[in-house]
Formats: C-alpha cells, structure tokens, sequence
C-alpha cells in the first residue's frame, strides 16, 4: 500500500477499520512519522496517534496494520461516524454530519481562579497537554486574560464544542477532549474557558462541583491554517512574568 503524507483517507480494512488517517512527517521536532487516526473528519468524538522514528519503521509498522485505504480528495466525503452518547443529532448535523445550528441551554457561573489552577493542574497531571499550557497561560499577563463559565447538559456540551472545533479535527487534542466529555459519567458539566492573547482560546470541561475534571483543549480564535499549534506548556505568545 502506498503511504501518502498530509493526505487525508479512510481505512477501508485493518487496523481501526472505518476511522480516517492522516500520515504526517514531523520535520521540526522528532525527525519521525505520526500516523493520526480520527473516527470523523469535522466531528472527532474518538482517535489516537502513533509515531515511528523512521520511513523503515513506518512502513512496518503499516504493513502490520493490514490498510487498505481510500484517498480523499481536498474537501472530500466525510461520513458520520457513530452516535455520541447523550447527542440528539437530528436537527444538527447536514447531510455530510457537519453541525450548523447548536442550541444549547446553559446557566452562567462563577468560577474562581484558584479553583480553574485546581482542575487544570489535576489535568496536568493525567497528560493533557492543554491543561499545562493552559496554566502557562494564567501566568501571562493577568489584565488581558477573560475567563467565562457556563453549566449546561453534557450532551450539549458535546454538540458545541464539535461545533467550535469543526476544521480543526487534526489537532492532536480535540478527539481525546470529546471523547471524555461525551463518556463522562454525569449529567451535567461545567465548562470555562479563557485567553490572554489574540490566537488561542484554553477549554476546560469538569463536573458541576468541580472535582472531577473532564478533559481540556486548545482552540484557536482564528482559521487553523493561520495559527501555529503551541507546544505543552507553551505560553502562547505572551510575556512570561
């Protein structure tokens, strides 16, 4: 099987047969390859990556898989995958699953700073990525960060964010935050997000009582294709105190 760098397809056979695939070489940091897998294109409620240290390596590593896979033109099919648990889709979704119109009911409240250092630190230490820059960010010039929190059902909180995140499925964060938010075990969360610069926006999802943290990502506030994805712990730009 031929293997396509930035390209997009869909696994037809193998290993995570049905999810879509994306090949990319990683030039600036590790001289390897990432291997991305999504279960949809515009709205990712699953995935992972894999990396391998050399094109050797890669090809094994595919082989093993047993791919066939299916190419996809720019701005091509994109086919919805399954349900998300607790996600009425029927007036959401057009006819290639993008979703057009979310309404969603959620209640404003307040959140502390140190209660927003609590649950990201937590995260932090679980591995997302985005909840270490995310601290970096409550670091960086206080007077230009704008926190906003909201309660809403869970199920809604899926529906906007997929909304939020359409076009930007390939940042490595976005299918592991709506996976969590979409199999978190309550029925209401609680989300806030804040920024303290013009490119990237930090949300983080938790229970209602602010003890159990859900997930977090990074969302950029302009197209993808302008912004650079930060590094963990990155402060984004701004002036580190």
């Amino acid at each position: 099987m031929e293997i396509k760098l930035e390209k997009q397809g869909r696994i037809l056979s193998g290993f995570y047969e049905g999810y879509y695939i994306k090949f990319h070489k990683d030039s600036q940091v590790t001289g390897g390859y990432y291997v991305f897998l999504l279960n949809h294109l515009t709205l990712p409620t699953d995935g992972g990556d894999f990396w391998e240290q050399d094109w050797e390596h890669l090809e094994e590593f595919v082989k093993s898989s047993e791919w066939e896979i299916e190419w996809l033109e720019d701005g091509g099919d994109v086919i919805l995958s399954e349900p998300v648990p607790g996600v009425e889709r029927g007036d959401q979704v057009d006819s290639a699953g993008v979703v057009v119109d979310v309404e969603v009911e959620s209640m404003p409240v307040e959140v502390d700073e140190d209660a927003v250092r609590r649950v990201l630190s937590m995260l932090a230490e679980d591995d997302w990525s985005a909840a270490r820059t995310g601290l970096s960010m409550l670091s960086c010039v206080p007077e230009r960060r704008d926190f906003a929190a909201s309660l809403m059902k869970r199920g809604d909180a899926v529906a906007l964010y997929q909304r939020r995140v359409s076009g930007f499925a390939w940042h490595g964060g976005v299918a592991a935050f709506l996976h969590a938010i979409a199999h978190a075990d309550v029925p209401e969360v609680v989300t806030f997000s804040f920024t303290n610069n013009e490119a990237w926006t930090c949300v983080v999802v938790a229970d209602p009582d602010l003890q159990h943290p859900i997930g977090s990502v990074l969302i950029p506030n302009e197209k993808p294709s302008l912004v650079t994805e930060p590094g963990p712990g990155s402060c984004l730009g701004c002036t580190e105190q």
